[in-house]
């Protein structure tokens, strides 16, 4: 009886860990198309962006219903979710303003309901990463406790997922505590910690803080704030990593000024260091690469197969649901994926995933 009490507790910590959530957006479909995707490599695929308009009616971008994509997905037996975006302050003041009237609310739910069914989605991913006030607050609540009210009528096996925040500066406006058992799992932002609206180089996307720098954050500081702090399950808990990096000019390296700079893929980052000049080193406190060229002073933070086999051996081991991309193809260097490959070796193999708990 021991034995088999064991083996299921084993089987369920290895499911737990297998989810890979990869977020496909609408402006990438003419350069990255359905037929690329390597939808082996992901459970669930995060379509994204629809908005709300004022009047509760949903605002789909041009050429965002993309029937082959959701045939992709479904055909391999994986979940696409459509993801509700605020991006923007005409956006966010749009979703505040939906989400604040009762009726307005009631109509957006019902709108959503009709949009996901129509277009065969599994699901909603809400995007809304800084609510403001207490307000706010509980208008997302009670909006959350409708949808997943309306879903649980229409459609019971529909997802409703969330993007959110490493720390308590939007996440104190979250009603997690009552949240939590209406959302299937949140996706921790584990990037743009640091970046270039920073005043010295560090991390984008640092696993553990460092000793010098530690008032940032990390992507450890995050889980411990979502799971300590505010009490959600690691379960259901998602880390959410980048393809992408950010590049310095003008530095002397880490932890130092810049005189500028910017978000870059894995692609771009990868085809800037194949060109030479640079230097790659490692974070044992971080655990993360980086790579400097002293000559033309220029110092690059990003992710690559060693530090997302480092994030998805820590998410394993800390029983969380899985790990996420933001965003697919942004990794896309010579016909192949290697940040993808690797995510889908580890998180998608039984096997491996067992070779990688401690």
């Amino acid at each position: 009886m021991k034995k088999l009490i064991l083996i299921l507790f084993i089987a369920t910590e290895c499911f737990a860990a297998g989810k890979v959530i990869g977020y496909f957006t609408h402006y990438q479909r003419s350069y990255y198309p359905a037929d690329s995707l390597e939808v082996n490599n992901v459970t669930h695929v995060i379509h994204a962006f629809i908005w709300a308009n004022t009047d509760g009616t949903v605002y789909t971008p041009t050429d965002f219903v993309y029937p082959a994509l959701n045939t992709k997905v479904h055909n391999a037996g994986k979940k696409i979710l459509v993801c509700l975006g605020s991006d923007g302050i005409s956006v966010v003041a749009n979703f505040r303003t939906v989400i604040s009237d009762s009726s307005k609310r009631a109509t957006f739910v019902s709108n959503l309901v009709a949009f996901l069914d129509t277009n065969n989605y599994d699901g909603i991913d809400l995007d809304w990463e800084s609510p403001a006030n207490s307000t706010d607050r509980a208008n997302y609540l009670s909006f959350v406790t409708q949808l997943r009210s309306a879903f649980r009528v229409s459609h019971p096996s529909w997802l409703i997922t969330m993007a959110v925040t490493i720390n308590d500066y939007w996440g104190q406006w979250f009603n997690y505590e009552s949240m939590t058992q209406y959302i299937d799992w949140y996706g921790m932002m584990g990037y743009d910690i640091s970046g270039a609206g920073s005043s010295n180089v560090w991390f984008n996307a640092p696993l553990y803080p460092d000793s010098i720098n530690t008032w940032d954050g990390s992507d450890n500081d995050g889980i411990t704030y979502l799971s300590v702090t505010r009490g959600i399950p690691k379960s259901k808990i998602v880390l959410l990593m980048p393809f992408y990096g950010y590049i310095y000019f003008g530095t002397s390296g880490y932890m130092q000024k810049f005189s500028g700079g910017g978000q870059y893929t894995y692609s771009n980052i990868a085809d800037t260091i194949a060109k030479g000049g640079f230097t790659r080193h490692w974070s044992r406190k971080s655990q993360v690469p980086f790579s400097f060229n002293s000559t033309r002073k220029i110092f690059i933070s990003y992710d690559d197969t060693a530090s997302i086999h480092k994030k998805i051996s820590y998410a394993i081991n800390k029983g969380l649901a899985g790990v996420g991309i933001w965003t697919l193809n942004c990794d896309l260097v010579s016909g192949h994926q290697p940040l993808l490959e690797t995510i889908g070796k580890y998180m998608i193999n039984e096997e491996q995933r067992v070779r990688l708990r401690k």
